[in-house]
């Protein structure tokens, strides 16, 4: 009895430890998704930023002394 109570519990650990490895490497896809969406929105906001103030530069142009 004392053998399958034992048997049973380091069962049950692998389980929770292949769960537990499982759970990080899906956060692990999630972050590097995450990473790879941020710098996209980074270069298109700087994108953005630069095509503004050419657009701003053409309407407004800065007067030279």
């Amino acid at each position: 009895m004392a053998d399958q109570t034992r048997t049973s519990t380091v069962e049950e650990l692998r389980r929770a430890i292949r769960d537990m490895e499982r759970e990080l490497s899906d956060l692990d896809l999630m972050l590097a998704d995450y990473h790879t969406e941020h710098s996209r929105l980074i270069r298109d906001l700087r994108r953005l930023q630069a095509q503004l103030r050419d657009a701003e530069e053409a309407v407004f142009p800065v007067a030279k002394p």
